[in-house]
């Protein structure tokens, strides 16, 4: 089948809805004007995932000074489940109720291992102390947030895994590992970010 045109498009929205043309093309202007305006911040679009606009998380030595520097704005896509599914044709949990919505808050509790434990391991306990390992709350994002979506929601941040306790665990650069919940089918996403 060919690809639909733009005016097909707002054709085929337009006798599905039974709305004049002109409506059609207005809020699909007003979508993407909407889109490009909260990009940076991360949006989602219902039923097909979230944009975001992110530096490259590559550093690029600056040409004459030698000085490192962030890359140029990336834009990153992250598909909703049931959008990816449907796409790829693969069976899906049914989530037709389901509505666009934020995630579920869960309550923080910060954790941190057992001092005998981290002797044992031959950590140092100031940087253990230190971590930002946790459950629940809110991200403590290193880099721009980056909401996975699943199931038409923004999935529910689960927990954190801070690497930078020490070298043994290092990831990267004192990398974070971010893990979230989708609360309708359960699926789980884990995002790295790094300093």
């Amino acid at each position: 089948m060919a690809k639909l045109t733009r005016a097909q498009i707002e054709s085929e929205l337009a006798s599905s809805g039974g709305w004049a043309i002109e409506d059609v093309r207005g809020f699909l202007s007003g979508l993407a004007e909407l889109a490009y305006k909260h990009a940076k911040d991360g949006f989602l679009l219902p039923g097909f995932g979230q944009f975001t606009v992110a530096p490259d998380e590559k550093l690029y030595r600056q040409p004459g000074t030698g000085e490192m520097v962030p890359g140029p704005l990336r834009l990153k896509f992250q598909p909703d489940s049931t959008a990816l599914d449907s796409f790829t044709q693969t069976p899906s949990a049914e989530t037709d109720d389901v509505e666009p919505s934020p995630g579920k808050t869960y309550p923080e509790i910060r954790f941190l291992p057992n001092p005998e434990d981290a002797r044992a391991a031959k950590l140092d306990l100031e940087c253990v102390s230190n971590a930002k390992n946790k459950l629940g709350g809110s991200p403590d994002w290193m880099q721009p947030p980056w909401q996975p979506v699943c199931c038409a929601t923004q999935m529910s941040f689960f927990g954190q895994f801070d690497s930078s306790i020490d070298d043994t665990f290092n990831i990267v650069d004192c990398g974070m590992i971010y893990v979230f919940l989708c609360e309708h089918c359960a699926n789980t996403k884990s995002v790295f970010q790094c300093g």
